[in-house]
């Protein structure tokens, strides 16, 4: 048999099975740019003798997602992974966690069929409005096959960041834990673990990431040049045991590493008490407050501060919204 008769053959000329759905456990996503709904379109061919043909990896490669009201296809995901404008589709799942929603996500996608094919694509938006979203194949003989035709579409549901939402309450956990050196103040030489953590509606929420900027800030005991007790910083990230510092040289000796007790979904700050470097000799420290990047588990962003309680308290850090 020939090439050009074996594509006869396999060739389809008509959809059978054109169906859209939502594979993730709920059809709803925070509208932060990266959060994703799981989408999969099912697929049956039939060749013009009627006979049930699979989809070629080409065939299957042309998937696209589409506005259902418009017809045209969702732009690609950027390369950050962020959606900064619009809706953005991708082939790729990411990291980030699902909208909880009463279904179970397909986990390794749908099973293989002889007579199905299924393509699973995802969807990310910070828009506000709902989204009809259909989807089109093209077969190898160019044709381009709509779900519209079908009245087939799934709709993606933006859900308001949590921040921003009056009726849910954000929580920042903040808790403190002595490391090294006696439970009291009277020690000039501790390590305290600051506990960085987030709740929604009373539920704990997992940090993914948590990065300080500077990674440390200074304060002395007293605005005296002669004053040699002082506090400084560090932090890490979510269950990592790497402790990140900017200091000079002479500091490094004083630096706590690696982080012990390390949290999953917990950003983690070091606060360090030590003695016998004068404010004059320190040279070039940042002092004053250290901004918080937070993301959760499901990729929305906290922008949040980090510093000495007063200016005459170096024994304790507050963080706050920025």
């Amino acid at each position: 048999m020939s090439t050009q008769q074996a594509h006869t053959l396999s060739s389809w000329t008509s959809l059978e099975t054109f169906e859209v759905e939502v594979s993730s456990p709920s059809n709803r996503l925070y509208r932060n740019g990266r959060q994703q709904v799981e989408v999969t379109v099912k697929l049956r061919a039939r060749n013009g003798q009627g006979q049930i043909v699979p989809l070629s990896e080409a065939e299957m490669r042309s998937v696209r997602l589409t506005d259902y009201n418009s017809g045209e296809e969702l732009p690609p995901v950027p390369a950050s992974g962020a959606v900064t404008q619009g809706w953005g589709t991708t082939d790729t799942r990411n990291e980030y966690e699902f909208f909880p929603g009463a279904r179970e996500a397909e986990g390794e996608g749908p099973a293989p069929s002889s007579e199905y094919s299924f393509a699973v694509r995802y969807v990310q938006t910070i828009d506000e409005a709902p989204k009809r979203i259909g989807a089109l194949v093209r077969n190898d003989d160019g044709t381009v096959f709509t779900s519209d035709k079908v009245k087939q579409f799934i709709e993606a549901l933006p859900e308001r960041l949590p921040s921003l939402e009056q009726t849910r309450a954000v929580d920042y956990e903040w808790k403190v834990k002595r490391i090294v050196g006696d439970d009291d103040d009277w020690d000039l030489e501790t390590v305290d673990y600051y506990y960085c953590g987030l709740s929604i509606n009373g539920n704990r929420v997992k940090l993914r990431e948590f990065n300080v900027r500077p990674a440390s800030t200074f304060q002395w005991e007293s605005a005296n040049p002669a004053s040699e007790l002082f506090s400084f910083t560090g932090f890490g990230t979510p269950g990592s045991t790497v402790a990140n510092y900017s200091v000079p040289a002479l500091f490094n000796s004083r630096k706590h590493s690696p982080i012990r007790e390390p949290s999953d979904g917990e950003g983690i700050v070091i606060l360090i008490r030590s003695n016998r470097i004068s404010q004059s000799s320190a040279g070039s420290v940042h002092k004053g407050a250290c901004d918080v990047d937070a993301r959760d588990e499901f990729g929305t962003d906290y922008p949040l501060r980090l510093s000495f309680k007063s200016s005459s308290n170096r024994n304790e850090l507050v963080i706050t919204r920025r």
